[in-house]
């Protein structure tokens, strides 16, 4: 499920293990264990009020991790420049994360209807009509908004899908 997958990277992501046998760290397990914490509120809380937690998460998180905050920083300068403007939208990504967070941990739990009301789909029959011809589509998309929820949403309108990434190094 999505939320064993993101415990179990937040785990090995945490601990930077350095070998086999080795133990996590104090501060490595209280990480994994606050996210486990964290995706059972934004399944259990109602959304609206999850949203607004996890928006103010994000924007703790963006305070509180300054490598990461540079990292994005330094990517939005590079188009827009070193100006005010890269560091709002620099605050807002982490504010937009934390509230991708609420229906990533939702996505194991919820319907298609539900699904439906957060994504809108353009030239869907499109891509069913070319699915229907037994021709194959290449979808290529960025991170941009909660692009996660694209998958879910194909995947219950009966598209089949596959999905291949890999780890950008920053």
């Amino acid at each position: 499920s999505i939320s064993m997958i993101m415990v179990t990277l937040s785990r090995s992501v945490a601990g930077r293990q350095q070998g086999a046998g080795t133990s996590l760290t104090l501060p490595a397990i209280l990480a994994s264990e606050a996210i486990q914490i964290a995706l059972g509120l934004g399944k259990c809380l109602p959304r609206n009020l999850a949203l607004r937690l996890f928006s103010a998460g994000g924007s703790l998180y963006h305070l509180i991790d300054p490598r990461t905050r540079r990292l994005t920083l330094r990517n939005l300068q590079l188009v827009y420049g070193d100006s005010a403007e890269a560091d709002s939208i620099s605050k807002r990504v982490y504010r937009e994360m934390g509230r991708n967070v609420v229906d990533m941990a939702r996505l194991e739990s919820v319907d298609a209807d539900y699904i439906d009301q957060l994504v809108e789909v353009s030239g869907m029959d499109n891509l069913l009509r070319a699915i229907d011809q037994g021709k194959g589509v290449i979808g290529i998309t960025g991170h941009i908004g909660n692009w996660e929820l694209l998958a879910s949403y194909l995947g219950t309108h009966g598209v089949p899908l596959t999905v291949m990434a890999t780890q950008v190094l920053s």
